[in-house]
């Protein structure tokens, strides 16, 4: 298993790190190394992120991650099997980011969905927690 720190973005909805092959890449990220996990799966399409600065291209591919918490003294963790990324081989002027990738937490409609089962609901009737009363609004606030 390989380990690589991320970055969490809500602005994007996949994970991505860079390939032991991307030459571009910095050299201070830790790459992903295929050859060392028995469960990935490369599905040879490419897509490409471009951020308002920077970008990345890379192969969409499957695998088993796991996600720990790094400032916990215990064993606190999960994981997910045949999990969406990005495998980058280009990367341009992300130089000062200071994890591995990133790890999307938005949902779009873009990119790649790792939830096969997630439907989305366009029907407000239809709140069963806010038609229940327990709850008042059904509006996530940050």
């Amino acid at each position: 298993m390989s380990k690589h720190t991320v970055i969490f973005d809500t602005g994007s909805n996949i994970l991505w790190l860079p390939s032991k092959k991307c030459k571009s890449c910095r050299a201070t990220a830790r790459k992903f190394n295929y050859k060392d996990s028995d469960t990935f799966v490369n599905t040879h399409s490419v897509k490409n992120i471009t951020y308002a600065v920077g970008f990345v291209q890379g192969e969409l591919c499957r695998d088993m991650i796991t996600l720990k918490n790094a400032y916990s003294n215990e064993n606190q963790y999960f994981q997910v099997k045949n999990y969406n990324f990005l495998l980058v081989n280009e990367e341009k002027q992300l130089g000062n980011t200071i994890s591995d990738g990133v790890l999307g937490l938005g949902y779009t409609n873009e990119g790649v969905e790792n939830n096969d089962d997630a439907e989305e609901n366009d029907d407000d009737d239809d709140d069963e927690l806010e038609d229940a009363g327990d709850i008042d609004d059904p509006t996530m606030k940050t």
